[in-house]
């Protein structure tokens, strides 16, 4: 199992890698909350984790 601490660092790492880029920030930070969440979640919990990009509501609405 990895230590979260470890998990934390390589998040902040990949961050601070991809906000230095061109992309806007939002979209930079996909990537690194993913692996975060995905390893942690297989690491410290043992769930397989599939996380959606972002997804537009229709019309903006919540009724279902």
């Amino acid at each position: 199992m990895a230590d979260f601490s470890f998990l934390v660092e390589r998040y902040c790492a990949l961050a601070k890698d991809l906000l230095n880029g061109p992309d806007e920030p939002k979209a930079a930070l996909s990537q690194p909350v993913t692996v975060l969440l995905t390893c942690t979640a297989k690491d410290a919990l043992g769930f397989k984790t599939r996380l959606h990009r972002e997804v537009r509501e229709n019309g903006g609405n919540t009724d279902a």
